[in-house]
């Protein structure tokens, strides 16, 4: 009849609420399993069941979605409300964007084989393969990202068209099976093997070593030592990082890294389950309570050649010593709380060291945006109790660059006392005209170019500029032929091409390309350079030290009449002769350097100048 009531749900399975964040699609599949499985056919108790197994946050939004009609109106389906519900909570996904994200799914660590393809079936149920691709991608990328030496071993020795996805699923749950089989019967013990050439890792305490290797051979005929080391992940004679389970699942406690006879071997022992507290373990990925790793931080003191960086720290400079002997960057804790409060103090999971072999407990870490030259990195920095300066250690000199150039150059104390810098002052005063913006004149000397004899003259025809440069290089063949270095004449035998070089703050440098006209039959002057072993020699017993850079050097030297007719360049704009002396010239470094030597001990255009 029509008017009877529906029968009440049988209690086969037991239905689960909702859970936010969750697959909704899989939820409302599960929830129809439970219908047939309690033969719930009313479409009144689904839709009644599903909305009150919902929690508040998405029964609100069921209710805006299908707002201004109320859920309990007859019209609001069961099948409409999960139809609804997928599309707002599972929207879909680029195909694209799925298939980037299956090519980049490796195997995790402490992931089984079964557990890696299971994810990669799932990954690959958007990427929208037709089943022949489907199965081809599988089978790579499951050969490409199972991150296990032994089972891709056995995947390459197959034939391609022996390989395929079924095949490589069951070799890699074969290996991995057979390796736990070996756990079972060995024991993860391989007596056959000792590493006779591993040495102790406690090399901060070798007189302690050595007293017990006396001791050792005292009581050599009593009992004799083990052959090495107790591997802390199987409880094997071998190093810990060469143990074939650092990557096993532990049936025990579901941990990475150990197995369960270890385990169990730790908890009847008296001493702690850890590894020497001396030793790096560059191999262990994991951050379980297991392993503590140990990191030196060598800070000795105060050093008088200490280097400065100062990064920005979540957008605030931090002065930080560069301490490349420090394994990790760390910050005082009083810093942290002036200037880094507002950032949540994470749990730290690793021991610091210092040199003196005192262990350092970090109170956490913070993760932060880190901006130097340029460059932004997501890193982590140790908050120590200690206090001292910030240190930028190894950890960010790995991911952060910077110039060595810069940091290796020679740091000058500017502090002067008042009496030498008041002798300084005076004599900018006194030769004002010389330290000026204008461009200066050397008296006394003008440069002459020696030509090779019966040579031709060379001229060559104006280089197309282009029509974007233009204003900028007729800007600056009208500065410079308004400071006296260029004067525009009408014709000439010689003419040099020129070259615009676009300069980093967007100006133009106007070049002569004298390699296809003057070089070639110049007579070239040559003039030695001094040796930084002279130019410290000259410095010797010096106080004050200064540097002088002469602006636009060569152009501070007229060339003779002669000369001029050499350096004419032909522009867009016509013929311009060079009245000053020119970069460019294959003779100009050495003439230029003959009278600058008699003013100065220089070294090319930058002087050194002392007083004693």
């Amino acid at each position: 009849m029509a008017d009877e009531a529906p029968e009440p749900i049988r209690n086969i399975g037991k239905v689960r609420k909702f859970v936010v964040g969750t697959d909704f699609e899989a939820y409302a599949e599960q929830l129809e399993f439970f219908f047939v499985a309690n033969s719930v056919t009313d479409a009144k108790q689904k839709k009644a069941v599903l909305l009150t197994n919902m929690p508040a946050e998405t029964y609100q939004l069921t209710k805006d979605l299908f707002a201004p009609h109320l859920l309990k109106e007859g019209t609001i389906t069961y099948e409409a409300i999960v139809e609804r519900l997928q599309k707002q909570l599972k929207p879909q996904k680029s195909a694209l964007v799925a298939r980037y994200e299956f090519d980049n799914r490796a195997r995790n660590a402490g992931e089984t084989a079964s557990e890696y393809v299971a994810v990669l079936k799932h990954l690959a149920t958007e990427c929208k393969f037709n089943e022949t691709m489907r199965l081809e991608r599988l089978r790579d990328r499951l050969v490409s990202g199972i991150r296990d030496r032994k089972m891709m071993s056995e995947l390459l020795k197959l034939k391609l068209e022996e390989l395929t996805f079924d095949t490589a699923v069951a070799k890699c749950i074969a290996t991995e099976q057979s390796c736990k089989d070996v756990e079972t019967m060995q024991g993860g013990r391989n007596s056959n093997h000792t590493n006779k050439e591993s040495d102790s890792v406690n090399l901060l305490n070798k007189p302690e070593e050595q007293n017990r290797n006396t001791k050792a051979k005292k009581g050599r005929d009593a009992s004799p030592s083990p052959a090495g080391p107790k591997c802390y992940r199987c409880h094997g004679d071998h190093q810990h990082k060469s143990c074939p389970f650092k990557n096993a699942i532990c049936h025990y406690c579901k941990k990475s890294g150990h197995i369960r006879r270890a385990y169990r071997k730790r908890s009847k022992e008296t001493h702690s389950f850890k590894p020497p507290v001396n030793h790096i373990d560059d191999d262990d990925d994991s951050d379980s309570d297991d392993y503590l790793a140990s990191l030196e931080i060598n800070k000795v003191g105060n050093k008088d050649n200490v280097i400065w960086v100062t990064p920005k720290v979540e957008g605030t400079p931090l002065r930080m010593e560069l301490d490349t002997g420090s394994a990790v960057s760390v910050i005082p804790y009083q810093l942290y709380r002036a200037k880094f409060s507002h950032i949540k103090l994470q749990r730290s999971q690793i021991t610091l060291k210092t040199y003196t072999g005192e262990k350092l407990y970090p109170k956490g870490k913070i993760n932060c945006r880190v901006s130097l030259d340029g460059q932004t990195r997501q890193l982590d920095i140790q908050v120590i109790e200690s206090p001292g300066p910030a240190l930028f250690g190894c950890d960010w000199l790995s991911v952060i660059n910077l110039d060595w150039g810069e940091i290796k150059a020679l740091k000058v104390n500017q502090e002067t006392d008042n009496e030498t810098q008041g002798k300084v002052n005076n004599l900018l005063k006194k030769y004002k005209s010389v330290f000026d913006d204008d461009l200066g004149t050397l008296k006394g000397h003008q440069a002459d170019l020696k030509l090779k004899e019966n040579c031709r003259p060379r001229y060559c025809k104006a280089r197309q500029v282009p029509y974007a440069l233009r204003p900028k290089v007729e800007a600056e063949l009208t500065r410079i032929e308004k400071e006296g270095i260029l004067n525009k004449v009408e014709h000439s035998e010689w003419a040099t091409p020129i070259v615009p070089v676009v300069k980093r703050n967007g100006s133009v440098r106007i070049c002569g390309d004298f390699k296809v006209s003057v070089n070639p039959v110049l007579i070239a002057e040559q003039y030695p350079l001094p040796r930084i072993e002279d130019i410290f020699a000259n410095l010797a017993g010096g106080k004050h030290f200064t540097k002088l850079d002469l602006r636009q050097a060569y152009h501070q030297m007229e060339v003779t009449e002669e000369t001029r007719k050499y350096l004419t360049i032909n522009t867009h704009k016509g013929l311009f002769q060079y009245q000053r002396l020119v970069f460019g010239v294959t003779s100009s470094p050495a003439i230029g350097n003959v009278p600058w030597t008699r003013c100065y001990r220089v070294y090319l255009e930058h002087n050194a100048s002392l007083t004693t």
